[in-house]
């Protein structure tokens, strides 16, 4: 396929002639096999995502395991993290790191690393923590205070608006800087809480 400038695509013929491209129309058959195939993949992604679920409310909670604002760790390991938004019905915790150290601290979750290295294709561990994790509280809590911080920054006072501002610096303040003031926070949060982000 080769684009010149203002004349559209073009592509060669079993001549080696450049002719122009022609836009082929999807027949019947290959619409009908794409919507089987899109419907195959969501039904594969709703049981992934039913499995972690269960898996994770089946889970019982270390105390050895912490959640810290940029890193998790367990006894003496200790991974660089990064923490995600809530976002579809789970907070992902992403490893900074490419060493795979993440399945170690977090063995008992589910650590999908995608990396294949006969393509190439290499990714960082990452994990999806969803409400029915014995520490979803915890991950909730760091990942509001990351962005907190962040609308706080210097660059997010530029883009947020004052509300917004105002709101991350109360909940930094209610939220305190010391570990027991967080445990306090997490203590006081009800059962039921809505995993919304409180500014």
């Amino acid at each position: 396929m080769i684009g010149i400038k203002d004349e559209g695509w073009f592509e060669l013929d079993e001549n080696g002639k450049l002719v122009p491209m022609v836009e082929h129309e999807p027949t019947p058959e290959e619409i009908e096999a794409d919507r089987k195939e899109s419907e195959a993949r969501e039904k594969a992604r709703q049981a992934r995502i039913t499995a972690e679920k269960s898996h994770q409310a089946n889970l019982v909670k270390d105390d050895s395991l912490q959640f810290l604002i940029h890193a998790v760790a367990k006894g003496s390991e200790k991974v660089s993290v990064r923490y995600g938004t809530f976002d579809n019905g789970n907070i992902t915790i992403y490893a900074k790191d490419w060493e795979g150290k993440l399945k170690k601290v977090l063995a008992d979750h589910l650590v999908v690393n995608e990396s294949d290295f006969q393509s190439d294709y290499h990714e960082r561990d990452r994990v999806k923590i969803y409400p029915e994790s014995p520490y979803f509280k915890e991950v909730w809590l760091m990942s509001c205070l990351n962005q907190a911080k962040e609308v706080i920054s210097k660059y997010g006072r530029a883009r947020c608006s004052t509300k917004q501002v105002y709101d991350a610096d109360q909940f930094l303040a209610a939220v305190g800087s010391t570990a027991a003031t967080r445990k306090r926070y997490l203590k006081n949060l009800p059962v039921d809480f809505e995993a919304v982000i409180p500014f």
